[in-house]
């Protein structure tokens, strides 16, 4: 309950049309560039990037995608 407010904002702030980067910290907690390599197509990444707030589990399970100086391209909805 008490992380509620937290939730709410993070998730408004990975569906955000930003492409903001918090640099080191981009390991530590979910961005909507991160976000958004996880609705592009299979072949380009899309099965990638399962984690909603923090990017350690893609990290532990294999399932990180965040290329240096490439933005991911046309993205898609399930």
């Amino acid at each position: 309950m008490w992380l509620d407010p937290f939730n709410i904002f993070h998730s408004a702030f990975v569906h955000a049309n930003l492409n903001w980067m918090p640099g080191p910290f981009k390991y530590l907690i979910a961005t909507p560039v991160f976000h958004r390599w996880h609705h592009t197509s299979p072949a380009e990444g899309g099965n990638s990037n399962f984690a909603g707030t923090f990017p350690l589990w893609d990290l532990l399970f294999g399932t990180f995608r965040l290329p240096e100086n490439r933005a991911a391209g046309r993205l898609r909805y399930r």
